[in-house]
């Protein structure tokens, strides 16, 4: 840092000439960065495959009910569908025990009910989608 020369029998203390510096100026030993920030080749391919398999083993413990409702629900509308050939006025009662005849009510509000759970009303069929190329292509 300081230069110290012998000029005519007496001690001189000066700062040495400014070395050029060159950016940037590494002091001492990059330490090793911490095990998070560690690149982790194929990590979000295989989160990502878990979340899958998991989805998937839903929808498979699921199925069998969904199959049950929509058995359920396909012979209310196919009754529904019938009447329309009909030249004859009915009432919602004369229909309803119509549908009772087919699927008993009870186990007819229960696969709607059931439905309403696995998909609920008003949800925006794209939104999967949706989301997924904002996650992928919003980063």
């Amino acid at each position: 840092m300081y230069q110290i020369r012998d000029v005519a029998g007496g001690v001189t203390i000066r700062p040495r000439d400014p070395v050029p510096v060159t950016w940037p100026v590494r002091v001492g030993l990059v330490p090793a960065l911490a095990s998070a920030f560690q690149p982790r080749p194929g990590l979000r391919e295989r989160v990502e495959a878990a979340r899958a398999a998991s989805t998937s083993a839903e929808q498979l413990r699921r199925y069998p009910q969904v199959g049950r409702d929509a058995q359920c629900l396909s012979k209310a509308v196919g009754v529904l569908l019938e009447t329309e050939d009909w030249d004859q006025d009915l009432t919602v009662v004369a229909l309803r025990d119509m549908i009772e005849a087919v699927v008993p009510w009870t186990a007819l509000r229960a696969a709607v009910e059931h439905v309403n759970q696995v998909l609920p009303p008003h949800v925006d069929p794209d939104a999967e989608w949706r989301s997924a190329l904002v996650t992928r292509y919003g980063q």
